[in-house]
């Protein structure tokens, strides 16, 4: 079995320069950092997790490779305002490697309904069938 390619599917996300994305449930930031590519330095990429630890690699990560348009933002992507980002503030949302683990799916919908701008997209990404028994 294969892995996903971040950088391919942030392609199909079709993201412009200049535009605002939530990576949610960022983890290690692979789609964080690939979106912070396709959005330029005039884009913002905010990449939010509730485990401390990733979001201090990840932004660590930005910082050599010169990324200067990642947020990290510690916080809860299955709860209403659990991101802490505005409402309609954002014109694309990722969601990648991430709904498998989550208790409150219906929470992380609706907070992606309330941050995401009128005629935003978001890119789903999950796992199907299982790789070692964790997806």
């Amino acid at each position: 079995m294969a892995f996903s390619d971040p950088v391919k599917n942030i392609e199909q996300l079709g993201l412009q320069e200049g535009v605002s994305v939530a990576d949610l449930g960022a983890g290690s930031g692979f789609y964080a950092m690939a979106a912070a590519q396709a959005v330029g330095g005039s884009g913002r990429v905010y990449a939010v997790d509730i485990q401390q630890e990733l979001l201090t690699r990840l932004k660590n990560q930005a910082h050599n490779a010169k990324l200067h348009n990642i947020e990290v933002i510690h916080g809860d992507i299955e709860h209403v305002n659990g991101t802490r980002l505005r409402e309609q503030s954002v014109e694309a949302v990722i969601a990648a490697n991430v709904i498998f683990q989550l208790d409150n799916k219906e929470g992380l919908a609706d907070e992606v309904l309330r941050i995401l701008k009128p005629g935003g997209r978001v890119l789903v990404v999950d796992w199907a069938d299982s790789f070692g028994g964790m997806g």
